[in-house]
């Protein structure tokens, strides 16, 4: 039963770690470095991750592009 446990926790890790590297890519931090600091610490790099700052490296499409035309009534 431990065993089964021991391989749930590690896939679980696996998938939380890829994750959080891709949270921080999303940032501007492309190194692979965060991959592995997610899955060997655990929920202190969760927490480093969250933490980094955004780089500002990709395009805000959310944004309206700002015109000086008028709306049509």
């Amino acid at each position: 039963m431990v065993f089964i446990a021991i391989i749930v926790y590690v896939f679980v890790a696996l998938i939380l770690a890829a994750e959080f590297s891709e949270v921080a890519s999303e940032k501007g931090y492309t190194s692979n470095k965060y991959y592995w600091i997610c899955l060997l610490l655990g929920i202190a790099g969760y927490i480093l991750v969250c933490a980094l700052p955004d780089r500002g490296n990709r395009n805000n499409s959310i944004t309206p592009a700002i015109s000086d035309e008028l709306p049509d009534l």
